[in-house]
C-alpha cells in the first residue's frame, strides 16, 4: 500500500510538470543576444530605418488616449544608429507596457539590465497638443521616445550626437 502512495504521489508530480507549449516566454528575456562587433557599422541609419521613421512620423498618435492604447504591449528595438561611433553593434532591447508599469530590458557592451517602473502619458511641456511617455527613469538608453505611430514608437537624436532607437510592436 506504501509503494502504491508513493507511486501516485509520483504520477502526480510529473503530470504537474507536463511541457505546455502555450505557455509565453519568461518576461524579461531579451529575445536577442547582444554581440560586439566593432568592424560592423550597426550604427548607421540605414534606408529601411529612414522609411520606417519617415512613415511613423507622417502618421503619428497625436492624442492621449490613443497613445496610452496603442502604448500596451510588447515592443523589441529593431533600429539603432549611434551620433558618434556608427561602428557600435545594435544593443537588445524589449519593453512590456502594462496599464501603469514598463518592464524594460536592455543589454549593450556596457550595460545588462532588467527591471520595472512607471509610466504615464504626459502633454509635453513646450508644444500644446502633443503627448509623450514619461517614465519613472530617465537615465536609461532607449526611454527617450518621442514619436509614436501604430506598429512603431522611435527618437532620433543623431542630429544632436545623440542615439536613434526603433521598437516595433510585437504583441
Amino acid at each position: 500500500m506504501k509503494d502504491l502512495m508513493l507511486l501516485f504521489f509520483i504520477l502526480c508530480i510529473l503530470s504537474a510538470c507536463k511541457d505546455d507549449d502555450n505557455m509565453m516566454e519568461p518576461s524579461g528575456e531579451t529575445p536577442c543576444m547582444f554581440v560586439q562587433d566593432d568592424s560592423s557599422m550597426d550604427g548607421l541609419i540605414d534606408e529601411q530605418e529612414n522609411n520606417i521613421m519617415s512613415s511613423c512620423f507622417d502618421n503619428r498618435i497625436t492624442s492621449e488616449a490613443g497613445l496610452r492604447a496603442n502604448t500596451i504591449g510588447t515592443w523589441e528595438l529593431i533600429g539603432f544608429a549611434q551620433g558618434w561611433f556608427p561602428n557600435v553593434s545594435q544593443p537588445c532591447a524589449t519593453m512590456i507596457f502594462t496599464a501603469d508599469e514598463l518592464e524594460y530590458s536592455f543589454t549593450n557592451a556596457s550595460l545588462d539590465t532588467t527591471l520595472t517602473m512607471a509610466w504615464s502619458v504626459v502633454e509635453h511641456s513646450s508644444v500644446e497638443g502633443f503627448y509623450e511617455l514619461e517614465f519613472e527613469r530617465t537615465d536609461l538608453p532607449a526611454v527617450e521616445l518621442n514619436i509614436y505611430c501604430e506598429q512603431y514608437m522611435y527618437s532620433n537624436l543623431t542630429p544632436l550626437d545623440g542615439n536613434m532607437y526603433i521598437f516595433e510592436r510585437k504583441q
